[in-house]
């Protein structure tokens, strides 16, 4: 009989101790659904002294290199729309695979963005963006060079620490003509405020 009274007792702790616990749950929103997800997008400007350096020759014409292309230093960068900076207060890092091998050339590319003080959704902090994409065409030959990809985004500091995103860029690079853009760039984000 004791031994019954003891596990029957304990069963009651262990009931109450769930129907506590399932309480908790439903009185308390997930950390999902207190997240805030925000959409849009905007432009990027980028000011950035490039180098080169050749790779190796083109097979069937050693005439024409694959060269690497690099940020000589680190580069500056303004997003606007979604995401916005101050010019000064955006670093970038590049590097591109130049290949002239082939008609049209491509370009595959990563580019690290830093930016301090970036506001998303009237949140400031500091954002690291990560940018890999592919270019086809030439900046120095007509029509110019078109590229296209994807981009992560996390949150590092201030109101935007352990923000996540991901998101698309597309641009678009003439060589200089009349009444022609020189550069658009142009990009599209969702991203998990916390």
């Amino acid at each position: 009989m004791r031994i019954m009274s003891i596990v029957g007792i304990g069963g009651a702790f262990a009931a109450a101790a769930v129907l506590l616990f399932l309480a908790q749950m439903v009185g308390t929103p997930s950390r999902v659904e207190s997240q805030e997800v925000v959409t849009g997008g905007g432009t990027i400007t980028q000011d950035i002294i490039r180098d080169t350096q050749d790779i190796t020759p083109c097979p069937g014409d050693p005439t024409k290199k694959l060269k690497l292309e690099v940020a000589l230093q680190d580069g500056n960068a303004a997003f606007d729309g979604l995401i916005s900076n101050d010019l000064a207060d955006g670093q970038m890092h590049l590097r591109a695979l130049l290949d002239p091998c082939a008609d049209p050339p491509q370009s595959p590319f990563s580019i690290d963005y830093s930016l301090v003080d970036a506001t998303v959704a009237g949140r400031t902090g500091k954002l690291k963006i990560q940018v890999t994409a592919l270019t086809s065409g030439s900046v120095s030959v007509p029509p110019g060079a078109r590229s296209m990809g994807h981009f992560t985004i996390q949150g590092v500091s201030g109101e935007l620490k352990h923000a996540q995103g991901q998101g698309l860029i597309v641009s678009y690079v003439t060589p200089d003509l009349p009444n022609a853009p020189k550069a658009f760039r142009a990009y599209y984000a969702e991203i998990r405020l916390r």
